[in-house]
């Protein structure tokens, strides 16, 4: 998807859709919650392109799922994981540091 926004909400919604997916109620609350939080910061923490990971994860999670390779599915989730925590970490710090330079 080349809007960013609409990207933004596509990668929430497919969040969302594999708590549901899960079967497992407990987890799909949580990663309702936390999908909650991510689209907050994003929004107001990287508003210029929403971008928090590789846009090709999804495709490749859900390419493994399909494939029932848990080995795959689970490396690449833990890797997704640990990308989107930088960049986020990143970008929050990038966002600080423009706000701390700003005066009122």
């Amino acid at each position: 998807e080349p809007d960013p926004r609409k990207r933004k909400d596509l990668n929430v919604d497919y969040h969302r859709e594999l708590g549901r997916l899960s079967g497992n109620p407990f987890y799909a609350i949580l990663m309702d919650s936390f999908m909650d939080f991510v689209d907050r910061f994003i929004t107001t923490i990287n508003p210029g392109t929403f971008d928090v990971h590789d846009k090709h994860i999804h495709g490749e999670i859900t390419e493994a799922i399909a494939a029932r390779d848990e080995v795959k599915a689970v490396t690449l989730v833990r890797s997704h994981l640990v990308d989107t925590r930088d960049k986020m970490m990143a970008q929050e710090q990038d966002f600080l540091s423009q706000s701390a330079r700003v005066s009122y």
